[in-house]
């Protein structure tokens, strides 16, 4: 029976690692799967999303459950918390809550995630955070790596807080720039628009972000980014944003957001398009 570098010379294949599986592990094409994963997460306990985990070994997520079930593989729920203010109650959806998310009081109440019950809260003095729950944390054996899991949990606290801080300081306070724009007919499915109205000259200071923009288009562009960020994005900053960016930008950045499937901070990916686009 050759050896594996006999085998690869044979074969054309370059040698490389790989996890070391025993005799056992080859007898069928699932063992062999299931021990590839198992080997995994033995040697690399961590986060993993179960697309990536399935991709990787050509099976379904259904498929990884049954092999953590088997194996067995252990899991830990793992969450972002955000605090909400009255500065960052905006991020919140009026109509349909945060899937995999909830509004948690200091006392420990949970609550759908929507701004009118955070405004609600915030106004009665109550302490809140937003609970979002992100990919699981997996681990072989049957004790769980708490240095590792909690090096996990400081980087996704710090991923957070970087992007909660490059929004709030490309969204606040944004300038108007003059432009004219034509309707908003492209290829995003869209009816094309009402003739555009004059462009507002009104200074920063004295728009309400919170009415309708008189600029036809520009609002409609602005409910548009709204629906398409699936409100995560409040309609207030939306206007914000159309008025500061070109319509062929916010367009353009829109497209690339529907290009990719699996963008878990839609709002991020937006609003990052758009500043690389205006530099």
């Amino acid at each position: 029976m050759p050896t594996n570098d006999e085998l690869c010379i044979i074969l054309g294949v370059k040698l490389t690692g790989s996890d070391s599986l025993e005799q056992s592990d080859l007898a069928s094409a699932p063992k062999t799967r299931m021990a590839l994963h198992r080997e995994l997460i033995k040697r690399r306990p961590g986060q993993y999303p179960r697309g990536w985990l399935g991709r990787r070994l050509g099976v379904s997520k259904r498929t990884i459950a049954t092999y953590n079930r088997l194996i067995p593989i252990h899991s830990r729920a793992m969450f972002i918390e955000t605090p909400i203010n009255w500065k960052t109650v905006e991020r919140l959806p009026f109509d349909e809550p945060i899937k995999g998310a909830v509004l948690v009081t200091q006392a420990g109440k949970r609550y759908p995630a929507l701004r009118t019950i955070a405004s609600r809260l915030l106004a009665q003095g109550e302490v809140l955070s937003l609970k979002e729950q992100t990919v699981s944390f997996y681990w072989y054996g049957d004790m769980e790596p708490l240095l590792a899991r909690l090096q996990v949990q400081q980087e996704m606290q710090v991923h957070q807080e970087r992007i909660e801080t490059f929004m709030a300081h490309q969204i606040r306070e944004m300038p108007v720039i003059q432009h004219n724009s034509a309707s908003i007919a492209t290829s995003l499915f869209l009816e094309p628009i009402v003739k555009p109205s004059r462009v507002s000259k009104e200074p920063l200071s004295r728009l309400d972000w919170r009415k309708p923009l008189k600029n036809t288009p520009q609002e409609a562009l602005a409910q548009l980014v709204y629906e398409t960020l699936d409100k995560q994005m409040s309609l207030v900053n939306a206007r914000r944003l159309v008025t500061k960016y070109r319509e062929s930008q916010v367009l353009n950045a829109l497209k690339l957001l529907g290009q990719r499937s699996q963008i878990k901070n839609r709002t991020g990916f937006v609003v990052t398009i758009l500043c690389s686009a205006h530099l």
